[in-house]
């Protein structure tokens, strides 16, 4: 049983606890006394052997050992003299009476010390002191993942009958610990007290799965026997998960301008078994834009080795590169983790109908020898291939001429820009070797459609999209 100043509680067999501080600034030479309100302490140990252990502090460096006087009820006058510890800053006084017994007055001759000595009760204990001992436990983040901060928490409890002073406190992987330890107050521990802290470590690239470490504290103590310090270690073991996500994105090998073709997208959750679920953050295509919209309710969360498919239609507009090239990319991240786990995965469609020669082209004198091969003539009238309606005033432009319209912001300019994207169109599509977006026939009847209408956004509609197949890749000269 121990008894401490300022609180009594039971130990494992039920008696109180007393803990006393004594104390006094002194001058050079002066005794240290208990004052007359400190006297009295009874030991409440009942029969047997009660040890009484002291400490003064707080002297200037020193190797003079002193000497202790306490005077009990029924012990009388008992003596002890202190062993210097921590180069003489600290004296260690155990005083060993019979049965109960009370303290009626301490009292040490401070000699040459100088600075204001404190003289500290620090317990009793009914019977011998049990023998210095220190518990340390680690605890920290049971998951997590390389390249991931964890934090590891640390316990210290003085479980022995003797206060400790802490010498050393190491982690064989986040190193040493005294300053962290010390900070919370762990430098010195009375007997039955504990302090608590944490530290932030970040998993290095190559760590074991599951990665190890162990904590190893060493504290020194006055008691005289064993002489040793006391140590102890912790180990804890972090699993260390490997996410990994795949998506894999598939369609047709070719297509022509027009077509409305089919990607098919595959995701895969390719993570370690012991990996949290992956949760979907998104998913978008270069070509086809956001794709969360288009993916089901089953991509949204994956288990280790799940996946889901989902498929998108995209219709290759005219002016199309070819080859058409797009990119999926998906971004997920580990439920309970901040982690950006992503993917992508490319398709490639060769496009037909994606050949045409600019207006540009046709018109100039170099080229006029590719019109031969189109049955087309650039003297032609307008009117003879289109039906342009007379208010244009239009009909007698030759198909040379209308490739140097300069259009305007009137009907009849608007119909000029079309009929200069139109002659183009037509020239392409006639020609053998240019894999133009339109046959003849179509430019022709998109064309007279557009210029009926009458309506200048409609006309200008048509002239983008012809104008955009005509600017593909021109395989003449």
């Amino acid at each position: 049983m121990r008894t401490w100043l300022g609180a009594r509680k039971a130990t494992a067999a039920g008696a109180p606890l007393i803990a006393l501080l004594l104390f006094a600034g002194v001058a050079l030479g002066a005794e240290i006394r208990l004052q007359p309100s400190q006297r009295g302490t009874e030991s409440d140990c009942g029969s047997g052997t009660v040890t009484w252990h002291f400490i003064l502090n707080n002297l200037d460096p020193g190797t003079a050992p002193l000497t202790l006087n306490a005077e009990f009820a029924e012990d009388g006058v008992l003596t002890d003299v202190g062993t210097p510890v921590g180069q003489g800053r600290t004296q260690h006084f155990f005083i060993d009476t019979t049965g109960d017994d009370t303290l009626l007055d301490a009292w040490v001759e401070v000699g040459d010390q100088s600075g204001t000595p404190r003289l500290v009760l620090s317990h009793i204990a009914c019977g011998p002191p049990a023998p210095p001992s220190v518990e340390v436990d680690k605890t920290g983040d049971e998951l997590s993942k390389i390249g991931d901060q964890v934090t590891y928490n640390f316990t210290i409890t003085n479980t022995g009958g003797w206060p400790l002073t802490l010498v050393s406190i190491t982690d064989d992987k986040v190193g040493n610990l005294l300053a962290a330890a010390t900070a919370a107050g762990c430098d010195e521990l009375a007997v039955g007290s504990s302090c608590m802290f944490s530290v932030n470590f970040t998993i290095p690239a190559g760590a074991a799965d599951p990665f190890v470490n162990t904590v190893t504290v060493e504290y020194d103590h006055a008691a005289p026997s064993p002489t040793a310090n006391v140590t102890d270690t912790d180990s804890h073991s972090t699993n260390l998960f490997q996410p990994a996500v795949e998506v894999i994105k598939d369609g047709p090998a070719e297509a022509h301008v027009g077509d409305t073709i089919t990607y098919t997208f595959t995701i895969n959750n390719l993570s370690s078994s012991d990996s949290p679920n992956l949760i979907l953050d998104s998913i978008t295509d270069t070509v086809l834009g956001n794709l969360a919209a288009a993916a089901p309710a089953a991509c949204d969360e994956l288990a280790s080795g799940a996946s889901c498919t989902f498929t998108v239609n995209y219709t290759i507009p005219m002016g199309a590169p070819n080859p058409l090239v797009n990119v999926v990319t998906v971004h997920y991240h580990p439920q309970g983790f901040p982690n950006d786990i992503t993917d992508t995965d490319d398709h490639s469609v060769i496009v037909r109908g994606a050949e045409g020669c600019t207006p540009g082209y046709w018109k100039v004198a170099q080229h006029l020898d590719s019109w031969v091969a189109t049955g087309y003539s650039p003297n032609q009238t307008l009117e003879s291939v289109f039906n342009v309606p007379d208010s244009y005033g239009l009909d007698n432009f030759t198909l040379r001429q209308a490739l140097s319209f300069k259009g305007g912001s009137t009907l009849s300019g608007a119909a000029q820009i079309l009929l200069r994207a139109g002659v183009a169109a037509l020239l392409n599509a006639a020609h053998p070797d240019v894999d133009y977006a339109l046959s003849t026939a179509e430019v022709i009847t998109q064309v007279n459609a557009a210029l009926a209408s009458g309506s200048r956004s409609t006309i200008l509609a048509l002239a983008a999209d012809l104008d955009a197949a005509n600017n593909s890749d021109c395989p003449l000269n």
